[in-house]
């Protein structure tokens, strides 16, 4: 059932991309809204890409994977934590 009040950890998705950024963001995973877009969001609302349907989130997440790699690099330490902080956004 999609939801705009839930968070989806897709454990199994139709795109693998997905499954390294939620790994990269330590374990926040997409919501999916009733328009049928989809965005990484953890539950206080930051936003960890832009609202996009599913195949151009894919295909964004494809072409950004270098940034979600180099932002895990650097918040290590807070992820392990489970203190992720917001990310800048480059979208």
């Amino acid at each position: 059932m999609k939801s705009s009040n839930s968070i989806y950890l897709d454990l199994n998705p139709k795109y693998k991309i997905f499954q390294d950024v939620e790994i990269y963001l330590g374990g926040i995973g997409r919501v999916i809204f009733e328009d049928d877009t989809e965005q990484f969001l953890d539950e206080f609302g930051n936003e960890f890409s832009p609202r996009l349907p599913e195949k151009e989130l894919a295909e964004f997440c494809e072409e950004n994977i270098n940034k979600y790699e180099t932002f895990h690099d650097e918040n290590v330490s807070l992820i392990i934590r489970c203190e992720t902080p917001a990310i800048n956004p480059f979208w």
